[in-house]
């Protein structure tokens, strides 16, 4: 009887992973479409806002932007990655899993928010505006837990086997914010990105708790049946401690970058340097999304991580490359719909972020499979390495060069990172 229910279980589980090999496929070419659908809509919203503020105005709300995603990331204790890891087993405990996610972000984020308001003047006294007045410090609080649950609710649909709805999300959040900026650039200003942003938000993160729990969890519950694990809180508590400094690492990298160019450089060079972004990290996330339902499919079955892996690399690098050459030819071309004041100054940046994207892919890939693998403490490593190689070049270039030196500074942590990676852990997973 064991032996007939342990081939039972088996059975189940094939299939499961059957099953999600079969959505793999069917939903990789409107994933890719509604990826690029949302990067496009993306820059067109601050193309908007450029030809509306002028870029120091647009370089202050940037970087009220980058300081909220950095609250709203600190806060998050690292549950993005808890969602991605255990929703996918979780079975009927699904649904008290991402609510007890839910719960903890709102009850952590308006605390840390109101710490870094307090030590404003310390961290990032250009953003004195914060504390202008109670309605502003009010708004900030508000809108932070509002962006953690955002950015928490990606994981989810992540966990849940979803992908296809995450690029979709995020479409109609870019096409909310160009509506509700047209509507409030000017009653609102200066700070009409800023209200477009957080509103559009909130409206994205009721709409997706009601599609979460009235619809994808109780189906997910039902069919992870079969794969299901009980829920070991101590267990997910260590996972999320070893990959919070791991995800602390990618934040820095990400949302400290915009604060340090705004204080060293001023409002206008992060307008600049922000745009360029935006439009790099568009294009990762096209690149990134066509292997992202290979490494979900990986941490079912790991026995194939290999293949799931290469497959993945080559789908990224078939995207990449011919954007990396899209951009070095027509960078000039593409900042023109911010404004001739963007190509002037940021074309030399836009090229230098642009080569960078190659090797990301290969960082990007690892970071996926070190979680796959539970190496959370190799994943510690490589992203301690290239936060220090990234924001240590910059202090070193960013005087000297100004914005160009960022575009230096990227490429070659990147580059460093992507051929330490190669050697020392993808080759040796691949070699077996």
């Amino acid at each position: 009887m064991l032996k007939i229910a342990g081939a039972m279980k088996k059975s189940n589980v094939a299939r499961f992973v059957a099953r999600m090999h079969i959505l793999r496929h069917r939903g990789g070419i409107p994933l890719s479409l509604s990826v690029a659908i949302a990067s496009a809509s993306s820059i067109g919203f601050w193309a908007f806002a450029a030809r509306i503020y002028p870029s120091e105005t647009l370089g202050l709300q940037s970087a009220i932007i980058s300081a909220m995603f950095l609250v709203a990331g600190i806060a998050q204790l690292s549950l993005t990655n808890v969602m991605t890891r255990f929703v996918p087993s979780a079975g009927a405990s699904t649904r008290r899993l991402v609510g007890g996610a839910y719960v903890l972000s709102l009850i952590i984020t308006p605390l840390v928010a109101l710490l870094f308001l307090a030590g404003l003047s310390f961290w990032t006294p250009a953003l004195g505006i914060l504390r202008a007045n109670l309605a502003m410090m009010f708004w900030f609080v508000l809108a932070t837990p509002m962006w953690c649950l955002f950015t928490l609710q990606d994981s989810v649909l992540i966990g849940l086997q979803h992908p296809a709805w995450l690029p979709l999300k995020n479409t109609v959040f870019a096409l909310t914010k160009i509506v509700l900026f047209m509507l409030l650039a000017l009653p609102l200003a200066p700070m009409g990105i800023f209200a477009a942003w957080t509103i559009a938000g909130s409206v994205m993160v009721l709409g997706c708790a009601y599609l979460f729990f009235l619809r994808l969890i109780p189906r997910h519950s039902v069919a992870s049946t079969a794969c299901a694990e009980p829920l070991n809180l101590r267990r997910m508590a260590r996972y999320a401690a070893s990959a919070y400094a791991g995800s602390l690492l990618l934040l820095m990298i990400t949302t400290v970058l915009p604060l340090m160019v705004t204080h060293r450089l001023g409002f206008s060079a992060n307008a600049y340097f922000t745009l360029c972004w935006l439009i790099i990290a568009s294009l990762q996330m096209a690149s990134g999304t066509i292997a992202l339902p290979l490494r979900v499919e990986a941490a079912y079955d790991r026995a194939q991580l290999k293949t799931y892996t290469q497959r993945a690399l080559v789908r990224s690098l078939r995207l990449a490359l011919p954007l990396t050459l899209v951009m070095l030819i027509g960078a000039p071309y593409v900042l023109a719909i911010f404004g001739a004041e963007y190509v002037l100054e940021a074309t030399l940046l836009l090229r230098l972020l642009a080569i960078g994207m190659l090797p990301n892919v290969i960082i990007t890939l690892y970071l996926g499979v070190a979680r796959v693998q539970d190496r959370m403490g190799a994943l510690a490593r490589v992203m301690g390495g290239l936060c220090t190689m990234m924001l240590s070049l910059n202090i070193l270039l960013m005087p000297p060069y100004g914005i160009i030196g960022i575009g230096i500074a990227w490429v070659i942590s990147q580059t460093v990172m992507a051929i330490l990676i190669s050697i020392f852990f993808l080759w040796p997973l691949w070699r077996r």
